[in-house]
C-alpha cells in the first residue's frame, strides 16, 4: 500500500484556432489563441504488487503493478486569449473556480533491487502513473459572463507521470548475502 501527496505543479498550455473551426465563426479570416495556465496536484492511494524476476549477483529485478484512487485538485485556472477577425483584435478568456474530485489511478512499475550488504538493499525503479481526470469548477468570462451555458466545467483528461524513484530498504535479521556457498568434493 502507497500513499503520497503529489505537491502543486504549474500546467501551461497555448492553442490557436481558426474561424472554420468553430461553428459559430463563419469566417476562415477569423482566428484567436488561448494561453492556459494552472496548477495541479493530487494525493494517490495505490495497493501494489510486486514479482521479482529471480536474483543474479545480488540483484534482483522486478516488475509492478497498483490501482487505487487519486484526488485530483485544479487551481488558479486562467486563459489569456486574444481573439483576431479582420484585423480587429479582441481580448478573450476568463478563469475557473478550483475545482477537486476522485478518479481511479493505476500504475506500472519496473526496477532493480541492489543487497548492499546482509540488511540494506538499494532500489531503483521507475514508474508509469495514470492518476484520472482533474476538474475545475465553473469557467466565467472576463466579463463575468459564462462562455457557454450553462457555465461548465474545465476537465483535464488522463494526468499522467513518469517517475523514478531511489529507495533503501532494511532487513531486520534475514539472511547473510555474503556467506560463502559450501562446496562438497
Amino acid at each position: 500500500m502507497t500513499g503520497e501527496y503529489r505537491g502543486k505543479t504549474q500546467f501551461h498550455a497555448l492553442d490557436r484556432y481558426s474561424g472554420d473551426a468553430i461553428p459559430d465563426f463563419d469566417d476562415e479570416e477569423e482566428w484567436g489563441v488561448n494561453d492556459y495556465r494552472a496548477k495541479k496536484s493530487e494525493w494517490l492511494f495505490l495497493a501494489n504488487a510486486y514479482l521479482d524476476l529471480g536474483e543474479w549477483h545480488r540483484i534482483t529485478p522486478y516488475v509492478g503493478a497498483g490501482i487505487g484512487a487519486s484526488y485530483n485538485t485544479i487551481s488558479n485556472f486562467r486563459d489569456s486569449g486574444t481573439n483576431y477577425d479582420f484585423g480587429d483584435v479582441t481580448p478573450t478568456g476568463g478563469y475557473v473556480g478550483d475545482g477537486n474530485n476522485w478518479d481511479l489511478a493505476w500504475a506500472l512499475h519496473a526496477g532493480m533491487a541492489f543487497k548492499a550488504t546482509k540488511n540494506l538493499t538499494i532500489d531503483v525503479g521507475y514508474s508509469f502513473l495514470n492518476l484520472g481526470d482533474g476538474k475545475t469548477g465553473a469557467f466565467t468570462a472576463n466579463d463575468g459572463t459564462c462562455s457557454v451555458d450553462p457555465c461548465s466545467d474545465v476537465t483535464f483528461k488522463d494526468i499522467i507521470s513518469h517517475d523514478i524513484k531511489v529507495g533503501f530498504r532494511w532487513n531486520f535479521g534475514g539472511d547473510d548475502y555474503y556467506d560463502a556457498a559450501s562446496v562438497k568434493y
